[in-house]
């Protein structure tokens, strides 16, 4: 089965309804259990973050409490959280400024996983050449 990673702004923007198309498709695909959406704990941990603060995407106040978010994750959202590995942390020590600290666990896990792409906006991601699904 294919799998993906997405960092928080396109877990984020699958929770207020506003992914670009091709994303939009792989999440329908993850509702249908057809492919795995991995989520790094530290993209978990700034929806978290970004729920409580109240921070909003794309102008949509995102949804719920942080609770709420976590009780989604243990039972009906279409991602899977995944751990951060002594492997991802390797990944990040030798990225060396490459990325910001949160672009680097997101790539670190992509690559330590093997995943198919990173679903984001972050044009930084694409430009250091991790393939990127949005549009």
């Amino acid at each position: 089965m294919k799998r993906y990673t997405t960092d928080a702004v396109g877990f984020i923007r699958y929770l207020v309804d506003e992914l670009g198309s091709e994303a939009d498709r792989l999440y329908a695909l993850a509702e249908q259990s057809e492919i795995v959406i991995e989520l790094p704990a530290i993209a978990a941990a700034e929806t978290l973050y970004r729920v409580q603060k109240g921070h909003p995407a794309k102008g949509v106040e995102l949804p719920g409490a942080p609770d709420d978010i976590v009780a989604g994750l243990r039972s009906f959202l279409p991602v899977s959280v995944v751990e951060t590995t002594v492997d991802d942390l390797q990944y990040v020590a030798g990225s060396r400024g490459t990325f910001s600290l949160h672009d680097a666990m997101i790539v670190a896990s992509y690559r330590t996983r093997e995943t198919e792409a990173v679903i984001t906006t972050d044009t930084d991601i694409d430009e250091q050449g991790v393939p990127v699904v949005w549009n």
